[in-house]
């Protein structure tokens, strides 16, 4: 019986490796084991995080990184007129586009 159980577990490993090869070369080599297992239990498989983890990482695959692209110069913020931006709070100051804060309270307690 337990032998029957170990050639069944070989068998569905190997099946999982063949899927996760497939997954992996199909996202272009971008894919880590996390990204493979949320694609497999989308597919319908029922495996496990940590055996897709061993299967990667036995089969030599590695995702490359993605490099983030940076542009020639900074993205330039809207400008904004008078009351178009967020409320500005100040203490004591009023004016257009001044909300007024009121003071902290602070009650110690004494003289009650």
């Amino acid at each position: 019986m337990a032998r029957q159980a170990h050639i069944a577990r070989e068998i569905h490993r190997g099946q999982w490796a063949h899927a996760i090869t497939r997954i992996f070369t199909g996202s272009g080599a971008s894919y880590g084991s996390s990204k493979i297992w949320i694609t497999l239990v989308r597919e319908g498989s029922c495996v496990s995080v940590k055996t897709v983890a061993k299967l990667t990482a036995e089969l030599g695959l590695v995702a490359r990184k993605v490099r983030c692209r940076r542009g020639a110069a900074p993205a330039r913020q809207a400008p904004r007129g008078p009351g178009l931006g967020p409320p500005r709070l100040h203490r004591g100051r009023t004016g257009p586009g001044v909300v007024r804060r009121p003071d902290p309270q602070i009650t110690t307690g004494e003289g009650l």
